[in-house]
């Protein structure tokens, strides 16, 4: 078994010498209880001879608490240098937005230690001075883009009309967890129970909110069984409404959880759900629009002292999707990533 680990090992460590620009995936995750932590550190790349692109789990370590900015930061440099991947092709890191990966990806340097003179050289004073002046390598972060969207829909919260009608369907859904009684005469009656949803799963809270709704009678009448209080004919409404807007969201999340997702799909799908929101017009649409707009400014504008060009240079580069979103508004967009790529 042990000369089989190391055959694989060798092979992806060739595999991965042929490589020529990689994305580094990074994240941290607890056992319920926090009994133990772990970081997993993937690389993605798109591979010459095979042409496909490939992804690897590099190394899964376990950790200890606290989970500090230094501690991933040393875990991510050993692991590209015992892989042999130069930090150099290393294209992004794709992280959450904790504070402790962004200082990690921050706090991970690399030095180039290639001397400046050329070798041989019988100059004394050059000599003299040649210290190893290396070049400082610095990875660049990109934060996932999932947890970026999950982030813009706290908005929701923020809305107290929603965020009451919300709380209010949680109470229900705990009420049948409860009870073994209520779950039963549930499932007699449509055949599902209702969904629980969780602070750490990303469209947790849209899953519960569609299984109420699709089984809308058979709760109102499990309701009545059990003589609870139910949601409003009004309350019902607000829910159905809030699904809808936040529908193409869950969506697309689930997308790019895919291995299929490509960079030059980024811009595309921040469009759009732009679109979607301004379509809307809602309140809670257009504030929902104005946070999309406020997380992903780097991305969609170009004047952005921080504008990071790579996804919509992927575009560019992705011709199927450069004609889609070729329009007057992504005119200069797309033009500062043609600028990006030649230069």
């Amino acid at each position: 078994m042990v000369k089989e680990v190391i055959q694989v090992k060798e092979q992806v460590r060739a595999m991965i010498a042929e490589g020529r620009r990689f994305t580094i995936g990074m994240d941290c995750w607890s056992k319920k209880g926090l009994t133990a932590s772990f970081l997993g550190i993937s690389a993605s790349f798109f591979h010459p001879t095979h042409k496909v692109a490939v992804t690897f789990v590099l190394n899964l370590f376990e950790i200890d608490h606290p989970h500090t900015g230094e501690m991933i930061a040393d875990k991510l440099h050993m692991s590209l240098q015992t892989w042999g991947i130069d930090p150099k092709k290393v294209l992004m890191v794709v992280t959450d937005n904790g504070s402790n990966m962004v200082k990690a990806v921050r706090l991970t340097l690399f030095e180039d230690d290639t001397i400046n003179n050329e070798p041989g050289s019988d100059d004394e004073e050059d000599e003299d001075n040649n210290e190893d002046i290396g070049e400082t390598v610095t990875l660049h972060r990109f934060p996932c883009l999932a947890h970026t969207l999950q982030l813009v829909l706290k908005t929701v919260e923020k809305n107290a009309a929603f965020s009451k009608v919300l709380a209010k369907a949680r109470s229900i859904v705990k009420k049948f967890r409860l009870s073994s009684v209520a779950t039963e005469k549930l499932i007699a009656k449509c055949g599902m129970t209702v969904v629980t949803e969780c602070s750490t799963r990303w469209n947790s809270n849209m899953f519960m909110v569609e299984r109420l709704l699709k089984i809308k009678d058979a709760i109102g009448e499990t309701l009545n069984d059990m003589s609870w209080d139910g949601l409003l004919a009004s309350e019902w409404t607000k829910l159905d409404d809030l699904y809808h807007l936040i529908q193409p969201f869950t969506a697309h999340t689930n997308t790019m959880q895919t291995d299929n997702f490509a960079l030059s799909n980024v811009i595309p799908v921040l469009i759009d759900l732009s679109n979607h929101l301004s379509t809307n017009g809602s309140t809670l649409a257009l504030s929902l629009l104005t946070s999309l707009k406020l997380r992903f400014d780097t991305l969609l504008n170009h004047a952005d002292a921080h504008f990071d060009p790579i996804p919509s240079a992927a575009c560019v580069l992705d011709l199927a999707v450069a004609r889609i979103i070729m329009t007057a508004e992504t005119t200069e967009l797309l033009s500062a990533a043609k600028s990006f790529i030649v230069s």
